[in-house]
């Protein structure tokens, strides 16, 4: 691999949820949906955060989470989650029984 490439490929710039606040200001610029090895459908979510914190974070959402992002998301007006890409958001962190806490948009700016 070219070392061009690999630093194309780097973590740098990347959030880690450890460092994230409670709430903060972001912009939703990428959605993938996978399917795991458990056979579990996966939507990963890549959102540039501003602020004294800033950078790239993705986050991970599971069928654990799906029902409280579609609640957010409905409160905000939001149909289908590709039309919150490109869209700023204040997220705000949401504990679930199990995992790591999830950032979920709580107001469209």
């Amino acid at each position: 691999m070219k070392i061009e490439d690999l630093k194309k490929m780097s973590a740098g710039g990347r959030i880690q949820l450890n460092e994230l606040p409670q709430e903060f200001i972001g912009v939703l610029v990428n959605e993938r949906t996978v399917v795991d090895d458990r056979g579990r459908q996966l939507i990963y979510w890549d959102i540039q955060v501003e602020g004294e914190k800033s950078g790239k974070l993705t986050q991970k959402f599971s069928p654990l989470h799906f029902d409280d992002l579609a609640e957010a998301l409905t409160k905000l007006g939001i149909t289908d989650t590709s039309q919150a890409i490109g869209k700023k958001f204040k997220f705000r962190q949401k504990i679930f029984r199990s995992g790591y806490p999830r950032w979920l948009p709580i107001e469209l700016l």
